[in-house]
């Protein structure tokens, strides 16, 4: 069953630490993104997962081409038993709740070696859209 929240605590204290730490991989990445993204006005403000496979979610508030406000977000997703990495970048519409993507990075990788350059690419192209 997977696991889905917009929340980053525990209300009732009964989440396992073990739980949120069992993808080192995503933790190592949600890092990278962190030093890259806030500066930019981004926050972590969701995460989720299930056997093997886990997401965060990072966003902000901000404007589509035309001016109309609402949410910028980066979604990065991790399958373990995969290999991979998925960056998805997109614009919610505030009004609508319309979502518009505006790119997607999908990376199979070998080693953790890669993945501060994978990290690095996906968020310049994001703080580039953002700004």
């Amino acid at each position: 069953m997977a696991r889905q929240t917009g929340e980053l605590h525990d209300p009732g204290g009964m989440r396992e630490a073990s739980e949120r730490r069992s993808d080192v991989l995503l933790r190592s990445v949600v890092q990278y993104c962190r030093v890259g993204l806030e500066p930019q006005g981004f926050a972590l403000d969701g995460r989720g997962g299930s056997e093997g496979r886990g997401w965060v979610r990072f966003s902000r508030p901000g404007c589509d081409a035309r001016g109309h406000g609402g949410t910028l977000v980066l979604l990065v997703a991790h399958g373990q038993p995969e290999r991979a990495l998925l960056f998805d970048a997109y614009f919610v519409d505030g009004a609508l709740d319309v979502h518009t993507p505006h790119a997607r990075l999908l990376q199979w990788y070998d080693g953790d070696a890669d993945l501060p350059r994978l990290v690095r690419q996906a968020v310049d192209h994001v703080c580039r859209w953002a700004s």
